[in-house]
């Protein structure tokens, strides 16, 4: 069976940290690409729905990539609603989930968003989603062309 596949279910059936209770979907990412972008945790919509919304391709455009090219995930698989602590959740779901994701994909080229930065080692690229930085572009562009 396929190990991504296999991954996501174990993740809609996880109950590892409080945020399982006030689910309506989990949400494991969506797509199959060899780049991925990691997103702190689904919105509300995305909870209800059990899927991530990407509507602003503008960093893909600027990359040279559609959305086939590529695996969006969060790093907190479920919405938390209220709570405002996340620091074990993140290091839970990362440690449970991404990591296993990250090494079934074996991508090209990990974007991280910059606001969940210190749960990854500086392998991976920080990106401000809502000011993206012209430097770092270039870098993935540079990473992407050069990789395997």
């Amino acid at each position: 069976m396929n190990q991504l596949y296999d991954l996501a279910e174990d993740i809609r059936r996880c109950t590892s940290c409080s945020l399982w209770k006030n689910r309506t979907l989990a949400v494991p990412g969506d797509r199959k690409g060899k780049v991925i972008f990691v997103f702190s945790h689904p919105n509300e919509e995305e909870d209800r729905l059990g899927t991530l919304i990407v509507e602003d391709c503008s960093l893909l455009e600027k990359l040279g990539l559609s959305k086939d090219d590529c695996f969006f995930t969060t790093l907190i698989k479920c919405y938390p609603k209220k709570e405002t602590n996340l620091d074990e959740h993140y290091k839970t779901c990362k440690s449970l989930w991404l990591d296993k994701q990250i090494k079934v994909i074996d991508p090209r080229v990990v974007i991280v968003d910059s606001k969940i930065k210190k749960y990854f080692s500086e392998e991976f690229f920080f990106v401000d989603f809502d000011n993206l930085d012209k430097e770092i572009i270039k870098k993935i562009k540079n990473k992407l062309t050069h990789s395997n």
